[in-house]
C-alpha cells in the first residue's frame, strides 16, 4: 500500500490497493488492458469506476484510495498537475486589487 502522494506514474496490481492524500489540483488517469479502477474519496458518497483511459480530477487535500478490480494484469495510474504556475495568479491577484469594491447589495449597472 503506497501513502505518500504519487508522482507521475505509478503501476497497481490486480487487487492492489492505493491509499495517498492528494496535494494540489491533479488529474488521475487510468491506463489498464483489462478491469477496472475502484477509486474512492473519504467524505464523498460517491465511489468512481474507472476503465481504461478514464481520467478523474482530484482536489488538494482529498484522501484517496485505489483499488484494481477484474484485472488479468497491472495498471498504470498516472498523476498530472492542474495548477496554473504562480506567476499567472499573481497578474490576475493585481488585476483584481486594482478595482475598487461594489458594496454587498449594491444594484449591479450594465458595463459595471
Amino acid at each position: 500500500m503506497l501513502t505518500t502522494q504519487p508522482v507521475g506514474s505509478v503501476v497497481i496490481q490486480p487487487g492492489g490497493i492505493l491509499h495517498f492524500t492528494n496535494r494540489g489540483r491533479q488529474r488521475l488517469s487510468f491506463n489498464g488492458g483489462s478491469g477496472y479502477l475502484w477509486l474512492t474519496r473519504d467524505g464523498d458518497i460517491k465511489d468512481y469506476v474507472l476503465r481504461a483511459g478514464d481520467a478523474i480530477s482530484l482536489c488538494a487535500g482529498d484522501d484517496v484510495w485505489l483499488t484494481l478490480e477484474d484485472a488479468d494484469s497491472a495498471g498504470a495510474v498516472t498523476m498530472e498537475r492542474l495548477d496554473a504556475p504562480r506567476s499567472l495568479w499573481e497578474g490576475v491577484a493585481a488585476r483584481f486589487a486594482a478595482r475598487g469594491a461594489r458594496p454587498c447589495g449594491a444594484a449591479v449597472q450594465a458595463g459595471a
